[in-house]
């Protein structure tokens, strides 16, 4: 019976042997696999920092257009209004002129 139980314990610890053995593997893996994992978040976030450094030049692109824009349509909105003006203006020379060849 003692070396029945001899025998058991035995193969009790070769298998916790084998069972360290591929624990010991898969730590590795798992070593490996975090390490580019981090990798991996570095880039990922050199590549964020990049992507809105972007952003934000043509953010200030956009401003730069949108003021150029706006000044734009207020200068033809004078024009617009020099233009009525010059017509009204003209409206009433020909009215006047009309009403004295009548």
């Amino acid at each position: 019976m003692d070396r029945e139980v001899v025998e058991v314990l035995k193969e009790i610890r070769n298998e916790i042997k084998g069972t360290n053995a591929r624990l010991d593997h898969t730590n590795a893996r798992l070593d490996v696999t975090n390490m580019r994992l981090e990798s991996l978040e570095e880039r990922v976030e050199r590549g964020f920092e990049v992507t809105n450094a972007r952003f934000l030049l043509v953010e200030a692109a956009l401003e730069h257009v949108e003021e150029s824009v706006t000044k734009g349509f207020m200068r033809v909105g004078q024009s617009i209004g020099e233009i009525r003006a010059d017509v009204d203006g003209a409206k009433k020379r020909i009215t006047a002129l009309e009403k004295r060849q009548r």
